[in-house]
């Protein structure tokens, strides 16, 4: 794995003074822009990153269409946050942290507010801010929802640490699922015959008879968890 090195966007000083003309160039400058003798901007994205330690290179003309639908992200961030003049207060911040050579991080995905406001009465949706903003975590794409980040820190963020997080939200409860679902053939194949009456070895029949009509063992993890849960 190559060496991280923190990249960063270009300055308008430096795109005027010239890009590098190759990414080795730009690697050596810290940028992630570079215009080989084709004359087309290239960017290095993901650079150091787990999945591409080398980085990928994307022509900067095609990059926004790489990104996704201009119309589905501006549509998103219209249902997030339905008030223009804080979208536009958004856009002119994470400007300004481009000129900086960094990138604005929305704390909370736009597309996840939006699916979660969606349909929301605005009342309801003026609730659903206040209610994050209190817990101070503002969210949609408005200003103080933007967290400012280095380029490689945001392609780690995103390609690194988040990978876990969501490879253990898409697997909650299907452990769980798994005792209830074993719980739930054992209730229904159990048939109960009559037992002795209650003495200092009737537990050890009602074992038998359970065992031998289910053909399921009451010391199974699925048993147990649910004499537990019934206690």
């Amino acid at each position: 794995m190559p060496e991280i090195i923190k990249l960063r966007e270009p300055t308008n000083d430096e795109r005027k003074n010239g890009l590098p003309k190759s990414k080795q160039e730009a690697l050596d400058l810290g940028l992630t822009r570079f215009i080989p003798k084709d004359g087309k901007e290239r960017i290095i994205r993901q650079y150091g990153s787990a999945k591409f330690p080398n980085g990928s290179i994307e022509y900067a003309s095609t990059r926004k269409a790489n990104r996704g639908s201009k119309g589905r992200r501006s549509e998103a961030e219209k249902i997030a946050t339905p008030d223009s003049e804080l979208r536009k207060q958004a856009n002119i911040k994470m400007s300004e942290m481009r000129s900086r050579g960094n990138v604005g991080h929305h704390g909370i995905p736009v597309a996840s507010v939006a699916a979660g406001k969606a349909g929301m009465t605005p009342e309801r949706a003026a609730e659903y801010d206040a209610r994050y903003a209190k817990a101070g975590r503002p969210v949609g794409h408005r200003p103080e929802a933007l967290v400012e980040m280095t380029k490689p820190a945001h392609d780690r963020l995103h390609n690194v640490e988040e990978v876990p997080y969501y490879k253990a939200l898409r697997s909650a409860g299907k452990s769980t699922e798994r005792v209830f679902s074993q719980l739930k053939n054992v209730a229904g194949n159990i048939r109960f015959s009559p037992l002795s009456p209650i003495s200092s070895g009737s537990a050890f029949s009602a074992q038998g008879s359970i065992e031998a009509k289910t053909n399921v063992s009451v010391d199974s993890p699925a048993v147990q968890m649910g004499f537990k849960l019934a206690n």
